[in-house]
């Protein structure tokens, strides 16, 4: 659930938008041993390229609180998995719109998506990871 608001009036009298998503738990893996607070959510709205599989927990945190949500391709060498993950996305309907060194993002409707590809030295990634956010609410 993510609770959004709107700075541009006065502050108490601005609407508050509640806005839940369901997502479907991570793939695979034994859940039971798991504490209860464990997250294991995936990306609304995507597949990962054949051969590649979501992560169990983050890869991190950015700097303002978002999950790092981590994936492997074990199937693919690290500098070819950016290419694979990037037709995928555009295969499925979402847009490129910007990126960088070692990043890219994506939009989708109301979806919005940080891909990192690089790890900490700037190499590719063996474990790439994915930031989602929401965006722009319809009317």
């Amino acid at each position: 659930m993510q609770l959004a608001y709107r700075l541009d009036g006065p502050a108490y009298s601005d609407a508050v938008i509640v806005v839940q998503y369901s997502r479907p738990f991570a793939q695979g893996g034994d859940t039971s041993d798991l504490p209860p607070l464990a997250y294991l959510r995936i990306p609304t709205g995507l597949e990962l390229p054949d051969g590649c599989v979501w992560r169990d927990a983050p890869a991190g945190f950015t700097s303002d609180g978002a999950y790092k949500i981590a994936f492997a391709c074990e199937v693919l060498p690290a500098t070819e998995i950016r290419g694979a993950f990037h037709r995928s996305l555009l295969a499925q309907g979402w847009r490129a719109e910007n990126g960088g060194f070692g990043f890219m993002n994506y939009a989708k409707d109301d979806l919005r998506l940080v891909a990192n590809f690089v790890n900490e030295k700037a190499e590719p990634s063996e474990t790439p990871w994915v930031v989602e956010s929401l965006c722009c609410f319809g009317p």
